[in-house]
């Protein structure tokens, strides 16, 4: 590649976009007070609004699981548990979560939350089983901001 060529682009990838505010872009403001007034009902215990919460943050928290356990991790935990998981404790503790949280800081902390879960899993089993995770042939976690850890 010559030195003043352009870079190629690395794939695109949903999960990874950054939202509008991020590039200071003016909000949506009929989403900003759809996402409010949703938040708002589940704070209360609204059934359907919890339930839709779920059903608008699923998607994206399934693809962040995916993403980020490696191949031997998913032999161990179905990702599907660890969503499972993730959105039955937000769930819970959603009367304590601010009512002006943004959409965007709602996900955050699902990933964040979704990241400890992947790695009690992995800190599970290698406590259950005894195995060493030197002795996982690939890689067990798939992102470097959980951690990876590669065979030697």
């Amino acid at each position: 590649m010559a030195p003043n060529a352009p870079r190629p682009s690395p794939p695109f990838d949903p999960d990874d976009a950054p939202t509008p505010q991020a590039h200071g872009q003016p909000r949506n403001p009929s989403a900003d007070s759809s996402w409010t007034a949703l938040l708002g009902a589940g704070r209360a215990g609204n059934r359907e609004a919890i339930e839709a919460l779920c059903i608008r943050c699923r998607p994206r928290l399934s693809g962040y699981v995916r993403k980020h356990m490696g191949p031997t991790a998913r032999r161990w935990t179905d990702p599907e548990d660890i969503v499972d998981s993730v959105l039955y404790e937000i769930v819970r503790g959603l009367e304590s979560v601010a009512p002006e949280l943004d959409e965007g800081a709602f996900v955050a902390r699902l990933f964040q939350t979704a990241r400890s879960r992947i790695q009690d899993s992995v800190r599970k089993h290698r406590r259950d089983v005894g195995e060493s995770i030197d002795a996982a042939p690939d890689r067990v976690l798939a992102s470097s901001s959980v951690g990876v850890v590669t065979r030697a």
